[in-house]
């Protein structure tokens, strides 16, 4: 979450469900716990267990 410029990108849980993070601001990472927060523009917000994360996909730049 820190590369700069920004990457969007997915992360899929083992339950099969995934979540995009498209701006930097929307994902927070818990210093000594084991989750992550993902946050909506409504205020909506979903705590994801560390261990369940299966798989991040970052998404490539668009070619010029």
């Amino acid at each position: 979450m820190r590369a700069q410029p920004f990457r969007p990108f997915r992360i899929y849980l083992t339950d099969q469900r995934e979540f995009e993070v498209r701006r930097p601001e929307l994902a927070f990472v818990h210093p000594r716990d084991h989750w992550v927060m993902l946050t909506e523009d409504d205020g909506s917000y979903e705590l994801l267990d560390m261990p369940r994360i299966s798989n991040i996909r970052v998404e490539m730049p668009a070619a010029p």
